[in-house]
C-alpha cells in the first residue's frame, strides 16, 4: 500500500513521519529480557492493545502487540476490557521474562487496575500505574526513540495505522499526550506502546529486583 502512494496524504499529516517509522522496522526475533507490557482500552471498551516491549540482542528495544487470544484462530479478533485482564495473565504466566504490566490510571483501562492485581498475585510481575506526568514524559520519549531509530518494531498492520493516525492533545507547560478523543479507538496501539516502552526504559536504569518491591 505504501508503495502505491494510498498513505501519502494522511502521512503528510501524521505527528510522526512515516518514513521514520518505516525506517525502524525489523525482522521478528526472540525479546531480550526484561520485557514489559501496557494495556490499553478503547474509550467504548469493545477491545483493548496489549503492548510487548523488550530489548534487542543488538540493542535498543523492540515493541509488537500480543494477539487477542491465545488461540490462533481468534487471535486477531477484538479483546473486549471484560477478558483483558485473563488475556495479560495468560501472556504473562507464558513468558517469564514478564517483569512488569503498565496501565495509565486516568485512561479507560484504569478500572482494571483491581483485577490486575489480583492476576499478578504471586507472579513476580509488577503492576505499574501511571499517573499524568509519567504519561507526558513518555509521549515525549516515544516520539525521540522513534526518530533517533532506538524504537523498532515488527510491521504490524494494526500497529503502523495507529502511528499514523497519532493525535496529539496539550495538557499544559509545553507538556503533551496522544489524544484518546481525536484519535479514536485506532490510538490504543500506539498508546500502549509509548507506555510499555516508558516503563522499559525506566528499567534499563535500575539495579532491579523484582522481589525487592514484592517484600
Amino acid at each position: 500500500q505504501d508503495r502505491l502512494g494510498l498513505w501519502a496524504n494522511k502521512s503528510a499529516l501524521s505527528v510522526i513521519p512515516d518514513e521514520w517509522w518505516q525506517a525502524n522496522k525489523v525482522t521478528p526475533a526472540p525479546l531480550v529480557g526484561p520485557v514489559v507490557l501496557a494495556v490499553e482500552t478503547t474509550l467504548d471498551r469493545t477491545d483493548t492493545a496489549i503492548a510487548v516491549v523488550g530489548g534487542r540482542e543488538d540493542g535498543g528495544c523492540v515493541a509488537t502487540l500480543a494477539a487477542s487470544d491465545r488461540n490462533p484462530a481468534k487471535a486477531s479478533g477484538l479483546l473486549p476490557a471484560h477478558r483483558a485482564v485473563g488475556r495479560v495473565a495468560e501472556i504473562v504466566r507464558d513468558n517469564e521474562d514478564v517483569t512488569a504490566v503498565v496501565v495509565d490510571g486516568r485512561a479507560s483501562s484504569a478500572s482494571l487496575i483491581d483485577g490486575l492485581r489480583s492476576a499478578l498475585e504471586g507472579l513476580d510481575v509488577e503492576l505499574v500505574v501511571m499517573n499524568l506526568g509519567d504519561l507526558a514524559e513518555a509521549c515525549a520519549q516515544a516520539y525521540d526513540s522513534i526518530a533517533d531509530g532506538s524504537l523498532n518494531h515488527w510491521d504490524e498492520p494494526r500497529l503502523n495505522a495507529s502511528v499514523r493516525g497519532a493525535v496529539k492533545r496539550d495538557i499544559g507547560d509545553g507538556a503533551w499526550a496522544w489524544s484518546r478523543r481525536k484519535g479514536g479507538s485506532a490510538v490504543a496501539p500506539i498508546m500502549a506502546v509509548t507506555e510499555a516502552r516508558w516503563e522499559w526504559q525506566r528499567r534499563q536504569g535500575l539495579d532491579y529486583d523484582i522481589a525487592d518491591s514484592l517484600g
